[in-house]
């Protein structure tokens, strides 16, 4: 008996943490999950009081991965020489888990992380997006992305020329939030969540998706909330089937855009569908 699972031990242990949510040792990320990708900051206790010395700053790079994982990788590099100071190649994440890393940076210097999909389509499945912090202050937080092969995320130390990144700035090919909308839903599913899906698209270009979602798993579950930022000069379309026609009986969804409620409930037939901005085509 030992011989037959000993054999089999990789794969019961790669499918058993694919599946889970819960860090374990096991899996190796019963702490923060951190993959390495950098030495963590420099731990000399000098300086500023966060283990980095008192000329550096510290980098804060969190990675939450979609359905898939092996995927995503990313890259940490000088932007004036490329020098990579930082990687993590496709293959080493798994799927819909949390990696956080640390590095301690020149303050003096400025930047550059891509992250890339091997796929093409980001990482907007699941649960995924990445944030990154860099002295305590956001350079940029995306849920969801769609930015297709890869995404450029320039930054610099807040004593280098043209640094000191407002929150949300310095995001590169990203989009800058005070030039998107922000869309949110919540769904409850009913006893067929089978019949579920929604979508949220480009208008003019439907290879462009910041969300897809079909046959969810569970009934009466919650799931969300789903949150995108979409550009304010492009026509989004959001489209919620049932495949029955009967909507979501006694469950439902609510969609948020702008901060505004502009659907809620779950009788509604066959479809919801909105524009995005309202009345755009």
């Amino acid at each position: 008996v030992y011989a037959r699972v000993s054999n089999t031990f990789e794969w019961i242990k790669t499918t058993a943490c694919d599946m889970s949510d819960v860090p374990s040792a096991l899996c190796g990320d019963a702490d923060d999950g951190n993959t390495g990708g950098g030495d963590g900051g420099n731990d000399s206790g000098n300086g500023n009081g966060n283990g980095c010395d008192s000329d550096e700053v510290m980098l804060d790079v969190q990675i939450n991965t979609d359905k898939y994982g092996h995927e995503t990788s990313w890259i940490l590099s000088n932007a004036d020489s490329n020098r990579v100071i930082a990687e993590v190649e496709a293959g080493n994440y798994r799927n819909k888990k949390s990696y956080k890393t640390k590095q301690c940076l020149p303050s003096n210097e400025c930047f550059n992380i891509k992250i890339s999909d091997t796929f093409g389509d980001g990482m907007r499945f699941a649960k995924g997006g990445y944030e990154v912090s860099l002295g305590g202050k956001l350079v940029t937080k995306k849920d969801r992305p769609n930015f297709g092969d890869s995404v450029d995320i320039p930054f610099c130390g807040p004593d280098a020329d043209g640094g000191g990144n407002d929150d949300n700035n310095g995001t590169g090919g990203d989009d800058n939030d005070d030039d998107c909308i922000e869309v949110q839903l919540d769904l409850r599913t009913d006893d067929y969540p089978e019949e579920t899906s929604f979508m949220l698209y480009d208008a003019s270009d439907d290879t462009v998706e910041y969300w897809m979602e079909l046959n969810f798993p569970k009934a009466n579950h919650n799931y969300g909330p789903y949150k995108a930022c979409v550009p304010k000069n492009r026509c989004t379309h959001f489209d919620f089937y049932d495949d029955f026609g009967d909507g979501i009986e006694g469950r439902g969804f609510t969609l948020q855009v702008d901060g505004k409620e502009v659907h809620s409930g779950g009788n509604f037939g066959n479809d919801v569908f909105k524009s995005i901005p309202a009345g755009c085509d």
